[in-house]
């Protein structure tokens, strides 16, 4: 599987992850919430300024991998931690422009499908984490 080197800009991109929970609103009381789609992929905008060689580069990474519909290929991310992770993604059909060009600098968008990281023990490393935070959030603030 190919890995596009560039990272989108730190400042320039949004993940949402979607279609996880279902909710269904009743009449006269409180929502109903149920887990719908296991390990569903995030969409992420995704914002880069390139120079000529960087450009030329996506264009061509972005035309080979979607050649025949869309391959998937890796790229680095923050999504679901502070730390940059090499996630698995596609280009969103129709979802790359070339939003500007000034000099020799280009600015590019596109929407990536990401998939989810499928991690057994992440319930685990959640319930640690919120416990850890919890016991230093209380220490600092009695």
């Amino acid at each position: 599987m190919a890995k596009f080197r560039i990272p989108p800009d730190n400042a320039s991109y949004s993940a949402e992850r979607t279609g996880e929970v279902l909710q269904v609103k009743l009449a006269g009381g409180a929502s109903r919430f149920r887990k719908d789609i296991i390990d569903a992929a995030a969409n992420v905008n995704c914002s880069w300024q390139f120079d000529v060689s960087q450009f030329n580069y996506f264009v061509a990474f972005y035309r080979t991998a979607t050649l025949r519909g869309t391959v998937p290929f890796t790229i680095d991310l923050i999504i679901d931690s502070a730390a940059m992770v090499t996630r698995t993604a596609r280009f969103v059909a129709d979802s790359y422009k070339l939003t500007g060009q000034k000099g020799l600098t280009y600015y590019v968008s596109a929407v990536l499908e990401v998939e989810a990281i499928i991690n057994p023990t992440e319930t685990t490393t959640d319930n640690a984490t919120i416990a850890a935070f919890e016991a230093a959030w209380d220490a600092a603030h009695p």
